[in-house]
């Protein structure tokens, strides 16, 4: 990662979830984290409770990171037509637009927008006093000869956590072409949440359109943004990893152990052999981030096990029907929710 790492102590183990605003709406209030300097090794929840260190995994994931969705607030319902002529030339098409002629403003959506279009949408920010209301860092594992995209999903399932999240289900979405999406945030588009995952492995690659590969959706919303400038030398590895850590995690070796305490507990072996089944069907116990809510167990921090980029790669090719669902966040949000505080 090139960064220099920290040994797990005292002044290094966070409780992911602990006392902290959930990713709900009613979170927009609270102060971001982005001050925080995370370390890339440290322990989450109670380092007592571990036997002993565990062993670092073997396996490696690459990524390579874009700007699959950008989405910007002008204090405006129209911006004028030079403006407005120039996006449609640099972006190559009309973006999806959202106008709100009584309360007078707009929202903007590109789709891979490339780096004349976020220079061009900069200027235009500055020159209108305008903001960014919501960025998606796309990243597509890199194609692994040794494990097929399945199992790199199945690695990132396993060993990937969004942390200061309230405890909920991971929401598993059919997508209008088959494919199946896995978010974090329940209803995050519907209600404004500040942050969210989306993890999923069976769609074409946006930068290699011949290929299927793992990849996640990293999804920021209003006061995290706001702010941001120079898009284009953006450091996505930073950026999400204010948010994200990878933890070591033996999956079978805790649910043995999590078993094996139901079977004390319980009062009768049916008892728990009730309790084991319900939690082996209703407890997503294939995603780390679940069973650290159910159970806060403790989990020790690499950000080594995978490879996030210092730069940006350019030359994502947009699929033009996701265009045509951006349309139900935004009607779905008020100006409120879209500026949050950034004016």
């Amino acid at each position: 990662m090139g960064a220099e790492t920290s040994h797990a102590n005292d002044e290094t183990r966070w409780a992911v979830g602990s006392s902290t605003p959930s990713d709900e709406r009613k979170s927009h209030d609270a102060e971001p984290i982005t001050e925080w300097r995370w370390p890339m090794h440290a322990t989450i929840g109670d380092p007592a409770a571990m036997d002993k260190p565990p062993q670092t995994a073997l396996c490696v994931i690459k990524f390579d990171c874009y700007i699959d969705t950008i989405g910007v607030f002008f204090p405006m319902s129209k911006l004028p037509p030079e403006d407005w002529a120039r996006l449609r030339t640099l972006y190559g098409a009309s973006p999806h637009k959202y106008r709100n002629r009584k309360k007078g403003y707009m929202l903007v959506f590109f789709q891979c927008p490339q780096p004349a279009l976020l220079r061009e949408i900069e200027r235009l920010i500055r020159r209108h006093c305008g903001n960014i209301y919501r960025l998606d860092i796309g990243c597509d594992a890199r194609i692994d000869p040794f494990m097929t995209a399945e199992e790199q999903f199945m690695f990132l399932k396993e060993h990937m956590l969004l942390i200061k999240r309230s405890a909920q289900r991971i929401v598993e979405i059919e997508n209008k072409n088959g494919t199946t999406g896995y978010y974090w945030i329940i209803n995050a588009h519907i209600n404004g949440a500040p942050r969210d995952i989306c993890l999923y492995f069976d769609k074409y690659s946006k930068l290699d359109p011949y290929n299927i590969v793992a990849h996640i959706d990293f999804r920021l919303r209003g006061y995290w943004i706001s702010k941001l400038t120079d898009l284009e030398h953006l450091n996505p590895s930073a950026l999400m990893l204010r948010h994200i850590r990878f933890v070591e995690f033996d999956r079978e070796k805790c649910l043995r152990r999590l078993f094996r305490k139901v079977m004390k507990e319980a009062e009768s072996l049916p008892e728990a052999t009730r309790i084991i089944a319900h939690i082996k069907r209703y407890g997503q116990t294939d995603f780390v981030q679940r069973i650290y809510d159910k159970h806060r167990i403790t989990l020790h921090t690499n950000n080594d096990l995978v490879r996030l980029p210092r730069r940006l790669t350019w030359g994502a090719q947009r699929r033009k029907v996701i265009e045509k669902t951006l349309g139900k966040e935004i009607n779905a949000l008020g100006i409120g929710d879209c500026i949050w505080g950034g004016h």
